[in-house]
């Protein structure tokens, strides 16, 4: 057993007509201790910024392109409300962090 993490949502949208689409989501998990540890060194800053600085441009990039849509203008942080054991194999690891790809429902 790995790790516990400290998950997380990210809501990908692109602008599509009057109002965003939403296109997909991703479902991040960071192990606890960098997390605890950026949360100690920037005490005013809250998780969704934490999670900001912690997923890097390339992790980003790669969700981007999972969703295989152009134009993703909106990336919404929303807290997990899930339970972290429906979730199954990972779409991929990057750095101990894991990334489950969610579509959007039609």
């Amino acid at each position: 057993m790995g790790k516990p993490l400290f998950y997380h949502k990210i809501q990908f949208s692109r602008l599509g007509g009057r109002l965003p689409e939403k296109v997909g989501s991703y479902v991040v998990g960071i192990p606890t201790e960098p997390l605890e540890q950026y949360r100690k060194e920037h005490p005013t800053e809250g998780v969704d910024a934490a999670f900001r600085n912690l997923i890097s441009e390339a992790e980003m990039q790669r969700m981007r392109d999972s969703l295989g849509f152009l134009n993703l203008t909106l990336v919404e942080w929303i807290p997990f409300d899930g339970e972290p054991g429906t979730l199954e194999n990972p779409t991929f690891v990057s750095e101990g962090k894991r990334f489950w790809r969610i579509l959007q429902s039609s």
